[in-house]
């Protein structure tokens, strides 16, 4: 029989080498994707004059990506060719990208470290991606070890949290802001909470929808003992929103009609004025995304559980925080609202909400699989270690 906590040291071990995978296939098998080149572009672009920034993006990349991606990257589509040859069109389509200071400065912090460009791209999506996974499996419930062993990985697995991590753009390290902001607020300890989701809003300028949703819960709708003061309400909101205009304003973002013509109707090289979007291309994106929904990986697992969760919420209520039904319930909302406003069900805009959901999910089969297999229980402590799920960590005294 092997003893408590010889199994969890094992389940430990399990984790950090599942850590460790996880950063490995983030840094040995990359995906080189389009946006790279420009956040190689941004990150070249502090300090670099404008007129030779075209060059010096292009060199950078031919020098540290595989020849095969290299040709991908220039010719595999008559926009890509445009942007090749036309630096002009090369710097307007930089706007879309110079709005994620944060992800764009910590390239910049890594170059200036001695790491190539895309190099350091792909090491901040592997380690936040690899982070995000050891807080969801930390988090996960505790009365077995069933769910933290097998079940958590093979969810992150499945909801697109490692080939997150493979991608050069910034969504991982969005997602280990998000997901480490929830257990902060599982915790109330809500100023470390409200300082990262207002600073996640320096990752994406989209993030400000999902700050706003989390801060205005914490004020209004969450139980009584996690809500947060006025002040501080105030002080977070206005903080995001200041941030959000700055960030735009400085880095002359073009707006949302801008952003879903260049996404939906036709790809942009010269942008001379903000583009227009009818009703009718509204309605034609939307019914192609529909169309196309269940051919995105993680979208209709993520449905699937927001659907048990919801459909088995009141037992959840027995097992768990009433908090992590409302973080959630909440994460449903977002993806069905940044569906509406941008109807894409691409996983890596919604990893932290797929993963709270899933951390949902896993509390209402905690008890199920305890019973099914009892040898797998971790020793019944209610500790905030790897014993304990959310649900039993400690509360900060201090909290509003």
């Amino acid at each position: 029989m092997v003893s408590p906590r010889r199994k969890r040291i094992l389940l430990g071990a399990w984790l950090a080498l599942l850590v460790a995978g996880i950063v490995y296939q983030g840094l040995a098998r990359p995906k080189y994707s389009y946006d790279m080149v420009f956040y190689v572009g941004a990150a070249m672009g502090i300090d670099a004059a404008p007129s030779g920034l075209h060059e010096l993006t292009f060199d950078e990349l031919r020098s540290h990506v595989p020849p095969q991606r290299f040709s991908d990257l220039v010719e595999k589509s008559e926009y890509r060719a445009r942007i090749y040859e036309d630096p002009r069109a090369f710097a307007d389509n930089l706007r879309f990208y110079r709005i994620r200071p944060l992800y764009v400065g910590m390239i910049r912090a890594l170059h200036e470290l001695g790491l190539d460009y895309v190099f350091a791209c792909h090491l901040i999506s592997a380690l936040a991606a690899a982070a995000t996974f050891w807080l969801f499996a930390w988090a996960a419930p505790g009365n077995s070890l069933l769910p933290r062993a097998l079940l958590a990985p093979l969810l992150a697995l499945a909801l697109g949290l490692v080939n997150v991590g493979r991608m050069a753009m910034p969504d991982a390290l969005s997602a280990l802001f998000f997901f480490g902001a929830a257990l902060l607020i599982l915790r109330r300890h809500t100023t470390v909470a409200l300082l990262l989701l207002v600073t996640s809003v320096t990752v994406r300028t989209d993030n400000i929808i999902f700050c706003g949703m989390l801060v205005a819960y914490l004020r209004f709708l969450a139980p009584v003992e996690h809500r947060i003061a006025n002040r501080s309400f105030a002080t977070a909101a206005a903080a995001s929103a200041v941030l959000y205009l700055t960030i735009t304003l400085l880095g002359e973002n073009y707006g949302w009609s801008t952003v879903f013509y260049h996404s939906f109707i036709e790809k942009l090289t010269r942008i001379d004025g903000p583009a227009s979007v009818s009703l009718a291309d509204y309605c034609m994106a939307l019914r192609a995304c529909i169309a196309h929904a269940l051919d995105f990986q993680g979208f209709l697992l993520g449905t699937v559980l927001i659907a048990a969760v919801w459909v088995f919420r009141e037992g959840l209520r027995d097992r768990a925080s009433p908090v992590l039904l409302h973080l959630a319930l909440l994460s449903g909302a977002y993806v069905a609202l940044h569906f509406l406003l941008f109807p894409v069900t691409w996983y890596r805009f919604f990893v932290c909400q797929y993963l709270l959901i899933a951390l949902a999910a896993l509390h209402l089969t905690d008890e199920a699989t305890a019973r099914l297999l009892p040898h797998h229980r971790g020793g019944g402590s209610n500790q905030a270690s790897f014993k304990g799920g959310v649900s039993q960590l400690p509360a900060n005294k201090d909290s509003h």
